[in-house]
């Protein structure tokens, strides 16, 4: 029998009652996701973390464990609505998983193991497939999911960009500038065959016969939709590749720092081999810098192409984190 026991908590709960057991738990983490970026403490750091327990949406379900009167850890899970209804079935993700540093290691263990399990038990009853996220060097989170049976499938590199931008002349004929209504057909006809096969569904053999590629062909649309910012890189007038980035934000929690999240890169195959793709990069850079304090990459570790372009292009990696799979 276990000798940690939970309780259920509701988000407007981890806004009210529970908030000091929150902020006390969330004291003894250490958070290296924004290592590097200019002027972020700790402090703020943990800050940032509470409000995004606090701002989950309603389908998030969270549990708190006690160790007698103390708490010492806290989980989430949440069903994602959009991969549910792409693939007809139920997706959960088990979103933070956090575990109070002060325990013994192999106490950290057998907690997150028991929080895995209960959170599973108690809220993704009808899952299907469930995804979670845990950094590189958390023991506990990577230990916890390999023991309840979830699959390792990739390893993402996070990195960012601070500076004041690069010095780009275009070749004769060539230019970028943000997308036009009149860039889509031609877009459409390279960018749903030249996405990189190298993300976490391709990887899950699980998914092979379940169409991975649409997910994939639909994100220019879908970026359209949700006014992201697409950046369109011509060649004598007609598109040879894209750049895309979700609408920039700030972190209030971090000094308002703005950032430019870069979502994907997808050069034309005829037009491959004639560095369109650092002209692309480096001017998409620069249009993002004037009005934000840092642009944001996330790259699997074994897309080595993109992965030089962004060192050779001065990004700075500063976060690794694992992606595990579970099907039940």
């Amino acid at each position: 029998m276990s000798k940690f026991s939970s309780v259920k908590a509701s988000i407007e709960d981890l806004k009210s009652l529970r908030q000091e057991d929150l902020k006390y738990l969330i004291d003894q983490i250490t958070i290296r996701k924004y290592q590097g970026w200019p002027d972020v403490t700790q402090s703020m750091a943990k800050a940032q973390l509470l409000y995004e327990i606090q701002s989950s949406n309603e389908s998030c379900n969270c549990l708190l464990f006690y160790d007698k009167t103390e708490l010492c850890g806290f989980v989430s899970v949440e069903r994602l609505e959009w991969d549910s209804r792409y693939f007809k079935f139920g997706c959960y993700k088990i979103g933070h998983l956090l575990v109070d540093s002060f325990l013994s290691m192999s106490d950290q263990c057998e907690l997150a193991t028991e929080m895995v399990k209960k959170i599973m038990i108690s809220f993704a009853s009808e899952a299907r497939f469930v995804f979670s996220d845990a950094d590189s060097w958390n023991e506990y989170h990577n230990s916890a999911l390999q023991r309840y049976g979830f699959r390792y499938i990739l390893t993402w590199i996070d990195g960012f960009y601070f500076g004041k931008g690069y010095n780009v002349t275009l070749p004769k004929g060539h230019s970028a500038s943000l997308f036009e209504p009149s860039d889509y057909k031609d877009i459409n006809r390279f960018v749903v065959k030249s996405y990189f096969e190298g993300g976490r569904f391709f990887l899950d053999q699980n998914f092979s016969s379940l169409n991975p590629r649409g997910i994939y062909e639909s994100l220019f649309e879908n970026s359209i939709t949700n006014g992201d910012e697409v950046y369109v890189y011509r060649v004598e007038g007609t598109p040879a590749g894209i750049f895309i980035c979700k609408k920039p934000y700030t972190y209030t929690q971090l000094n308002d720092i703005s950032v430019a999240p870069l979502r994907y890169l997808v050069i034309d195959p005829k037009y491959r081999g004639q560095g369109i793709a650092s002209y692309l990069y480096k001017s998409f850079v620069n249009h993002f810098v004037k009005s934000n304090h840092l642009v944001l990459t996330g790259l699997e570790i074994h897309n080595i192409p993109s992965l030089n372009l962004h060192s050779k292009l001065e990004f700075n990696f500063n976060y690794t984190h694992n992606a595990y799979h579970a099907w039940l």
